[in-house]
């Protein structure tokens, strides 16, 4: 009779679970992470879709976790007659968007160097800076219906990774320029928040209930 009594409240426990929470799908990594590259580029960011299961299961969130990183030299030149000295330093911005355009569109803003790079050039002369590196994390939850309609079906959704990058120069006597070369990175994972359909839990739950009738 123990036995019984147990399995009907597990049993229940199961069914009614469901209804009061959500479940967790993922977290999915991008299947093409776009590697170190040249900035600025413009590329796809592909994750796997939300399985309904046929229908059984409704995405409710999508939860878009993105990891960035840039590699950045700084080129100047002191193109007047009389010395200059001031700061240097890179920043990239990088952006995530659906073709749709229905993403409120997730950044990762890395500056490098912190504090900034600190020159001081004679007349005419040029220099390169030291390598800097520099990582950020963005992490951003969709619930509108746009977003959670095209992440759902069978394959992938493609998405579209870019950077902007400048110099930032603050500069004080000879008129100098300023330059960068820089690569950027860029991954990311998906995770799927998600209910069971009212028709699932009823299954479960007739299930149940047969299950004990047998005992």
């Amino acid at each position: 009779m123990r036995r019984i009594v147990g399995l009907a409240l597990l049993l229940v426990g199961v069914a009614v679970a469901p209804a009061l929470a959500d479940f967790i799908d993922g977290p999915y990594t991008t299947t093409a992470p776009i590697p170190a590259t040249l900035t600025d580029w413009n590329q796809p960011l592909p994750f796997p879709k939300f399985n309904t299961m046929g229908g059984t299961r409704t995405l409710t969130k999508v939860q878009l976790d993105l990891s960035a990183s840039i590699d950045t030299i700084i080129m100047l030149e002191n193109l007047a007659t009389d010395g200059s000295s001031g700061t240097v330093r890179t920043e990239c911005l990088f952006t995530v968007q659906d073709a749709g355009g229905n993403l409120s569109a997730p950044e990762i803003d890395l500056i490098a160097p912190v504090p900034p790079y600190a020159y001081t050039l004679a007349a005419g002369q040029s220099l390169s800076s030291p390598l800097f590196t520099r990582t950020g994390t963005s992490s951003n939850p969709y619930t509108a219906a746009a977003v959670l309609l095209e992440f759902t079906g069978s394959g992938s959704i493609s998405l579209r990774g870019s950077t902007f990058t400048t110099t930032l120069l603050s500069n004080t006597g000879g008129n100098t320029a300023a330059d960068q070369v820089t690569h950027g990175a860029l991954t990311g994972t998906v995770t799927y928040t998600y209910t069971p359909e009212p028709t699932s839990l009823s299954l479960l739950a007739a299930g149940a209930l047969a299950l004990l009738r047998r005992r």
